[in-house]
């Protein structure tokens, strides 16, 4: 034991002795790395590996670090773009980039060290960028591709196409149920509308009478009803658009934060039109039918409410 610890106290001397020179490898962090760090941008940072033999001896390794930028996300990897001083925790996941060329001089000293063999795949991931006119089959054939030539179960291979291709399509399946609601609510919406301005000019018949006894023609009068109707559904329109909008921003905003996403507007402006263009259209059909039988009789039939 008094040897192990021996050997632990000269690879550590010898380490520290190395890193004492200007020898710096460049490395970039994410934002909450360097918060729970407390460093900033060409800070020197110190980090440590200690590596095991087949002996069970334990072989410390120091090199000089210098922060060169700061993300706040990277793709593949766990970066966060916050402070993490309530949830300090969550530094230990954090991963921090160097260059292959220092990865690869770390690797050739310890196995130096260890009077071991230099590994040759240190590749763990890699992307492959397709072509902006690349089709669904391309992607297909890359996929299958890798799959015949890397036989390895192990070795797991995310296509990002096809979980796009299935979000879009299930973002179109969500539209047209919402599509399909809307114009089931319209359907409801005209017999309601129908029923209530049918009382509405029923109650109001006297009033309808004196109108056309002063001389308003019948589509002036209907156009008074038609005007009606159009207003509340163009209020409700713009209401509803507004608080559905903030509504929307709200919880994607609260989504977007932990997920660590850009928080875009995409409007659905072909749902928006054409449940739109549907309620106009029921506003107008539904407040024109109860008032036909009011506007083809004569002014003495409508004073007197029949």
């Amino acid at each position: 034991a008094t040897n192990r610890d021996r050997n632990d106290e000269m690879d550590a001397s010898q380490a520290q002795l190395n890193a004492s020179y200007s020898d710096y490898i460049d490395v970039i962090v994410s934002t909450s790395l360097l918060s729970a760090l407390a460093v900033d941008i060409d800070d020197p940072l110190k980090l440590t590996l200690v590596v095991q033999d087949n002996a069970y001896r334990n072989h410390q390794f120091v090199y000089l670090m210098k922060v060169r930028a700061v993300l706040n996300k990277a793709p593949g990897l766990v970066m966060l773009p916050y402070d993490v001083q309530y949830a300090s925790f969550l530094a230990a996941y954090q991963n921090a980039i160097i260059s292959l060329p220092a990865y690869q001089q770390i690797l050739n000293e310890i196995a130096t060290k260890l009077n071991a063999k230099v590994p040759t795949k240190i590749w763990q991931k890699f992307a492959i960028k397709m072509k902006a006119n690349a089709t669904d089959h391309d992607f297909d054939d890359i996929n299958q591709g890798i799959r015949t030539f890397v036989p390895d179960q192990t070795v797991e291979v995310s296509d990002m196409h096809s979980v796009k291709r299935q979000l879009e399509s299930n973002i179109s399946l969500l539209n047209s149920f919402f599509l399909i609601l809307g114009v089931l609510g319209l359907v409801l919406s005209f017999f309601i509308l129908w029923l209530s301005f049918l009382a509405n000019i029923r109650n109001s018949s006297w009033e309808l009478g004196v109108l056309r006894s002063l001389g308003i023609n019948t589509f002036q009068a209907t156009m008074i009803y038609i005007y009606e109707a159009l207003s509340i559904v163009i209020g409700c329109i713009i209401l509803g658009t507004k608080i559905g909008v903030v509504t929307a921003l709200m919880l994607c905003s609260q989504s977007n934060l932990f997920m660590m996403m850009p928080l875009t507007l995409d409007f659905p402006w072909t749902l928006f039109i054409a449940i739109c263009s549907m309620s106009l259209t029921v506003a107008v059909v539904g407040s024109y039918l109860p008032i036909i039988p009011y506007i083809t009789s004569n002014v003495a039939t409508v004073l007197r409410g029949k």
